[in-house]
């Protein structure tokens, strides 16, 4: 089979050596964003949109290990930013737009391995992502297209580019921990996938905020989802098994459900893992499965609990138990329990011409990210965001990270690294 002949690594990165960190920031003046309100507000200056970048996608991937490594994709992903036809573009709307990535990326790859992911990350955050390569030919690739093609890049001079970056304050992180490949293209993929969901995330959240701003108030973030709290649900749950058992405490199946309900809880109390769940109709497999959810996720202090259903008429059911269980009358804040699926929102839809403001626009902006600590899908939903190379798509994986999926009804499962649950 041909090989294509490769220089070494040291040869194709010669040129990007470590930038020192400047004392303090130097505030140059180049910007991320136009003016908010319409061009009536103010721009956002590029070195506080990669700062902000930078701690919300570490934050996002602290979940799953890789956190110095979003730092890092946050960082660079708008390295390209600094060239003066960037500068130009958001003065001149005629000015076309190019490419103010894949020199990030290139930066990116100066950490060798630990450089790989992010820079795929850094690369795909707006075209989406590419296929997993070997970090010498990801790194020819992004040289070739620089030195071919530079008019398609706002700058195609790297050393320029980072003595601005580092005008502000910045520096070249070196990275020495984090998620590296290591052969298995599925596993490989799926790591690329999470990190570049912190990026992408964290990039849309940062971005929206600037946008939703004025002149007064330069940043207006998106109100956070509702956090898990697994101690609390299970209280509102045992409350809600209670009446259950009342109402069906002459049921010929109550006995069977009890055991299934018993064993389900004795199960959340053991390690993390591939869990099966066999039970014939009738025996409450929808509160069992629940059961176990929040009791895992209290044992294991995980994040949230996505459940994963095949058919929307057993997701609506499921949808009306679980909101009796986590109700505001169980002290619970709306959108508690969040459906994303393709009806989900017809019947809390605003009118024409009423206001968005609301919980229907909170359920819309929540369901982007899946922020929120019991999320309701479909497998279809699930798996084409698994399987997407789209920004808009990838944005919610990292919120899967310590949120092992519980799914019933499937015949198959996808391999995934924090655990899936079949009942």
């Amino acid at each position: 089979m041909f090989t294509e002949a490769l220089p070494p690594l040291s040869f194709i990165l010669d040129e990007e050596k470590p930038v020192s960190l400047p004392a303090s920031a130097g505030g140059s003046g180049y910007l991320a964003h136009s003016p908010n309100d319409d061009g009536a507000g103010v721009a956002e200056l590029l070195g506080d949109h990669l700062r902000r970048v930078a701690e919300r996608a570490a934050g996002f991937a602290a979940a799953f290990g890789a956190g110095q490594q979003a730092r890092a994709a946050g960082l660079l992903h708008d390295l390209g930013k600094y060239g003066d036809q960037f500068q130009r573009r958001l003065r001149d709307p005629a000015e076309r737009g190019r490419d103010h990535w894949t020199v990030g990326a290139l930066a990116a790859l100066t950490s060798r391995d630990f450089g790989l992911l992010p820079a795929l990350a850094i690369a795909g955050h707006h075209a989406g992502l590419d296929v997993l390569l070997e970090l010498r030919r990801a790194c020819r690739q992004m040289l070739d297209a620089l030195k071919s093609h530079p008019e398609k890049f706002t700058s195609a001079d790297r050393q320029m580019l980072l003595k601005r970056f580092t005008a502000d304050g910045l520096g070249l992180p070196q990275l020495d921990q984090g998620l590296v490949p290591t052969g298995q293209f599925a596993a490989d993929m799926l790591d690329v996938r999470m990190l570049f969901s912190a990026l992408v995330d964290a990039d849309f959240l940062e971005t929206e905020a600037h946008f939703n701003g004025d002149a007064r108030t330069p940043r207006r973030p998106r109100r956070e989802g509702p956090s898990l709290d697994a101690g609390r649900a299970i209280l509102a749950f045992q409350r809600h098994l209670g009446a259950v058992r009342h109402t069906h405490r002459d049921a010929p199946m109550a006995d069977a459900r009890e055991a299934l309900y018993s064993a389900c809880v004795a199960a959340a109390a053991r390690p993390q893992g591939l869990y099966t769940l066999s039970a014939p109709t009738g025996a409450g497999k929808t509160l069992a499965m629940l059961a176990f959810a929040l009791h895992h996720a209290k044992a294991r202090g995980l994040r949230r609990i996505v459940v994963v259903m095949p058919f929307l008429n057993i997701l609506d059911q499921t949808a009306d138990v679980y909101r009796a269980v986590f109700s505001p009358a169980n002290g619970f804040v709306p959108h508690t329990v969040l459906e994303h699926h393709s009806l989900a929102d017809q019947g809390a839809r605003p009118p024409d011409g009423a206001t968005e403001d609301g919980a229907w626009n909170m359920s819309r902006l929540l369901v982007e990210n899946w922020d929120a600590p019991v999320i309701l899908t479909t497998t279809v939903q699930f798996f084409e965001s698994l399987l997407s190379a789209r920004p808009s798509r990838c944005r919610k994986l990292h919120r899967l990270a310590r949120s092992p999926p519980v799914s019933r009804a499937i015949v198959g499962v996808y391999p995934f690294p924090h655990g899936m649950y079949l009942p």
